[in-house]
């Protein structure tokens, strides 16, 4: 009898084991798309608004008055900061990374590129390193969003 119960013991604990191994974690990418993020910044925003992430678009929203403003812009995620040029060959390839780049503007080459410092479940925090923060006029250039998840039926949007 000892050795069945030590037998399902270590069966239990190879099991568990094993699963933590093989676990599929999340990407960056995935956690953006799944909720709308909320920007925390009072002296800036006028009018409510949110942001939403697809696999290779930034959508803003913002309501005012009696209609609903929307904004995209091309997006991806990225180690690191070689370039200052936004490569729209990069858009969808890569779904973690240290860096987020925005294609902003005209040229299409316009390029907003923010640190990601936190990213989970509730809280989204950037902070732009290009171009110099010091010499755009905007929003500060550490940005606090809280995160509300999406309904179901705009996820499907997503894909």
């Amino acid at each position: 009898m000892k050795r069945i119960a030590i037998l399902i013991m270590f069966l239990v604990c190879i099991s568990a084991s094993t699963n933590k191994l093989f676990a599929q974690t999340e990407s960056m990418q995935d956690i953006l798309m799944k909720y709308k993020w909320i920007e925390n910044n009072k002296h800036w925003s006028s009018s409510p608004g949110y942001t939403r992430y697809t696999k290779n678009e930034r959508l803003y929203y913002r309501d005012f008055k009696e209609c609903t403003d929307a904004h995209s812009c091309s997006y991806y995620l990225s180690d690191d900061t070689n370039s200052k040029i936004f490569d729209h060959s990069k858009v969808n390839k890569s779904t973690n990374g240290k860096y987020l780049y925005e294609q902003v503007g005209n040229p299409r080459t316009n390029t907003e590129i923010y640190e990601i410092l936190e990213l989970n479940n509730k809280k989204f925090i950037i902070k732009i390193v290009y171009p110099d923060p010091r010499t755009m006029i905007g929003p500060p250039s550490i940005r606090h969003h809280k995160s509300k998840r999406l309904k179901k039926s705009t996820l499907f949007n997503n894909k």
